[in-house]
């Protein structure tokens, strides 16, 4: 949190204002919090603890260390504490600085703290991570229909633009590449052939 210090002529300015300055001070000072990639159709891509293939989320917070506990996460806008963040395991729970943590959304919590009571629908909603208060919106997402074990997620880690990833980057840093597509050449080719004694062909490579 930043503090700032201003001299103020309460003659000349709200209250209003004066608590407007505050929160906003306050608020750019803190460190973001983000959902940073998702898959809502895992075939065979990525499996959990369980050896599951499962619905998924990733957060990354770019801060120091933050333990989620308390906090929320939902796929109901008319819900946003639909599932709570346990705090029975803070080893589960809390990211270090500058990293990733994945929720499994399979709608199985006795998995473990870090499975949701809900699953994504690969045609496409919202995800919202929500605050201790149940009512600020720390990060969302609405995701368009999804393609079957490729994930979902911002370009690089915090960036504002979604992409597809053909190769998922769980619990890691959002690095596209581009998937390498094999060459096709034709190697020799026999269009021509008055000795019959051979078939006319053609060689691919």
């Amino acid at each position: 949190m930043i503090f700032m210090y201003m001299k103020l002529n309460t003659h000349n300015i709200t209250s209003s204002v004066i608590a407007f300055l505050l929160v906003f001070t306050c608020f750019k000072g803190q460190a973001q919090t983000y959902l940073n990639e998702l898959m809502a159709s895992n075939n065979v891509a990525v499996y959990d603890d369980f050896f599951e293939f499962d619905d998924w989320v990733e957060i990354y917070h770019e801060g120091g260390v933050l333990n989620l506990a308390g906090y929320y996460l939902s796929d109901r806008v008319d819900n946003l504490t639909k599932w709570e963040f346990p705090s029975t395991n803070a080893g589960i729970t809390t990211i270090t600085p500058g990293g990733h943590m994945v929720v499994w959304l399979d709608n199985d919590t006795e998995q473990g703290e870090d499975h949701a009571n809900f699953k994504l629908s690969p045609d496409g909603e919202g995800i919202y991570l929500t605050a201790p208060n149940g009512i600020t919106i720390i990060d969302s997402i609405v995701f368009p229909p999804q393609q079957t074990d490729v994930s979902y997620g911002r370009e690089c880690d915090g960036c504002s633009e979604w992409i597809y990833f053909d190769n998922h980057t769980i619990d890691d840093d959002n690095v596209y590449t581009t998937p390498s597509t094999p060459l096709l050449y034709i190697n020799e080719i026999l269009i021509d052939n008055e000795t019959n004694l051979v078939d006319e062909f053609m060689e691919l490579d």
